[in-house]
C-alpha cells in the first residue's frame, strides 16, 4: 500500500480532467466565460443605477450599484444569490455576480433591470 493511498474515483476524475479530452471541455468553458463576462459587462454599463464594472479578468463581475443594498435585496426576492462585498475596502458600494451560462446572466440582468432603482 502506497504511503498516502488515493481513492481510486479521485484518480480517475483527476485522469479525466488531465486528458485531451478534459482540457478542451476546459477551454471551451473558458471561452463561454470570456464571452460572456463581456457581454454581461457591457449590459450591466448600460443599466440606470450602475455607476461602475470593475475590470475583471475572473469569472464575476464586481458592481458598483447607486443602492447597494436594494439591489441586494431584489435581486434575492428573484431567488438569485450574488455575494454582498460592501464591507470590504473601497467596495461599499458594491456586489460579486458570478458570470454563469448565458441563459442564467439572462436571467440576472431581467432581474437587475426589475430591482435595479433609478439614481
Amino acid at each position: 500500500m502506497a504511503p498516502y493511498p488515493l481513492p481510486v474515483p479521485c484518480v480517475d476524475a483527476a485522469l479525466l480532467a488531465l486528458s485531451g479530452w478534459g482540457r478542451a471541455n476546459a477551454y471551451a468553458r473558458i471561452g463561454i466565460v470570456r464571452e460572456e463576462r463581456a457581454r454581461m459587462r457591457a449590459a450591466l454599463q448600460r443599466l440606470p443605477g450602475v455607476r461602475e464594472v470593475l475590470p475583471s479578468q475572473a469569472n464575476f463581475l464586481a458592481v458598483r450599484f447607486d443602492d447597494a443594498a436594494a439591489v441586494y435585496r431584489g435581486l434575492l426576492a428573484a431567488g438569485i444569490v450574488v455575494r454582498d462585498i460592501r464591507r470590504y475596502p473601497n467596495l461599499g458600494d458594491a456586489l460579486r455576480i458570478t458570470l454563469g451560462t448565458p441563459a442564467e446572466n439572462d436571467r440576472v440582468l431581467a432581474a437587475l433591470r426589475e430591482s435595479v432603482p433609478c439614481a
